[in-house]
């Protein structure tokens, strides 16, 4: 994970308790939510275009991010790509048996866990603390992140394909259970192992003119290595983010060709989103993380790509729940008409917070998404809205016992 490393270098140590509880406790929230699977079924059949573009977004934006982080440490590229291999075979292997399937994501997760503990033990790094690379926003920009960070992590869950072939799987009080343990134990240790390497992940891909926001000078590439990092336990880093981001590609390459997409499109988004991150890496003679070329925005073009790519967790899928899956409701031209405006709306708002870094245009962003369901844009157009359509419908239905009572 790279956005609580972010987060924890623009924000400081808050940032991380308000990215981790609206994560956890939304991806959770989905086995209460989602009463049966018969529900699931039902809106993964009448919203599928939107969760294979969620799928096809998520394969871009690992892709993308595996390949950014690959040509920073090539000292461990052959490690990684090994991995990265392996992953894919055993994934391949068994892709015909679901209990196969969990085994080997089960074992990427002891990986993990197990470097954590092993991370904690050599570099005694506190974990959950304020430290002296952290930034130090004031209550007004915490408060801005907290209200995208609820808006995403609360409404993203119910367009992920993968969440809900998992709650389908099972009943409502085994759903619970899985979905509590997933979110609730192992992935919250995901997330705190995030907080142990997030200094030495900012740094790897912290362009060379931004190394004075973490205590260094442009020539000291030393500080990687502080509080005991060895270049072992970077390469098993790097092992580690390649593996969970594969896994999650992985998962939701196979959803993709299960809803019927080309193999050939889904392979040219993979390809096409490699190749999109080879090039800002190499532009103007840029070698590594370290000379990546800067954008006008105070950051490199690599983060300002992986922060557009947030913009659609963000914006986009949490406003098309909101207000088109939300409710019984059947999509319509006046609810699309909404969304669109919603993502409009945010994505100004969302553009002037996480990219001019203006924090505070974050809250009337996700108060316009969050009041757009209410307003009366189609009566503003003249177009018949929900309550009218409901109303014709009462009326025709009155009219149709009137009339059998007058046949009697």
């Amino acid at each position: 994970m790279f956005l609580p490393a972010i987060l924890l270098r623009d924000f400081g140590p808050w940032s991380w308790y308000i990215f981790a509880v609206p994560n956890v406790i939304g991806a959770m929230a989905m086995a209460w939510v989602i009463r049966d699977g018969a529900l699931s079924q039902r809106l993964c059949h009448e919203h599928r275009h939107a969760m294979v573009a969620f799928s096809i977004v998520t394969l871009a934006f690992q892709v993308f991010f595996i390949s950014w982080v690959l040509p920073r440490f090539a000292e461990t590229g052959y490690w990684i790509a090994a991995a990265a291999g392996a992953l894919l075979v055993i994934f391949r292997l068994v892709r015909h048996s679901e209990k196969l399937k969990l085994l080997a994501t089960f074992l990427v997760w002891a990986f993990s866990a197990g470097l954590l503990v092993y991370w904690v033990w050599r570099t005694e790094v506190p974990l959950i603390q304020s430290q002296s690379w952290m930034g130090s926003a004031g209550v007004g920009s915490l408060v801005s992140l907290l209200a995208v960070c609820i808006f995403g992590f609360a409404l993203c869950p119910y367009l992920d394909p993968t969440f809900h072939e998992a709650r389908q799987r099972l009943s409502r009080g085994s759903a619970r259970l899985a979905f509590g343990l997933g979110f609730g134990v192992f992935f919250l240790l995901m997330i705190v192992f995030s907080h142990a390497y997030a200094h030495t992940i900012v740094r790897l891909l912290t362009p060379e003119a931004l190394i004075g926001r973490l205590g260094g000078t442009q020539a000291d590439t030393s500080i990687i290595f502080q509080s005991g990092v060895t270049l072992v336990m970077i390469g098993l880093l790097m092992i580690h983010l390649v593996t969970q981001a594969g896994t999650t590609l992985i998962l939701h390459f196979e959803r993709a060709m299960r809803a019927g997409r080309s193999q050939y499109g889904v392979f040219a988004v993979i390809v096409l989103s490699m190749v999109a991150a080879y090039l800002l890496a190499r532009q103007m003679g840029a070698s590594t993380a370290l000379d990546a070329p800067m954008s006008p925005w105070g950051m490199s073009w690599l983060e300002w790509v992986y922060r557009m790519f947030l913009s659609a967790y963000g914006v986009v899928f949490p406003a098309y729940v909101w207000i088109v899956l939300h409710g019984e409701r059947k999509v319509g031209r006046g609810l699309v008409l909404r969304w669109l405006l919603a993502v409009t709306g945010g994505g100004v708002a969302f553009w002037m917070g996480l990219i001019e870094m203006n924090w505070p245009w974050l809250i009337p962003g996700v108060l316009w998404m969050v009041l757009l369901r209410w307003m009366p844009v189609e009566r503003l157009l003249g177009w018949p809205g929900p309550g009218d359509a409901v109303h014709h419908l009462a009326e025709k239905k009155q009219a149709g016992k009137r009339e059998s009572q007058d046949a009697g």
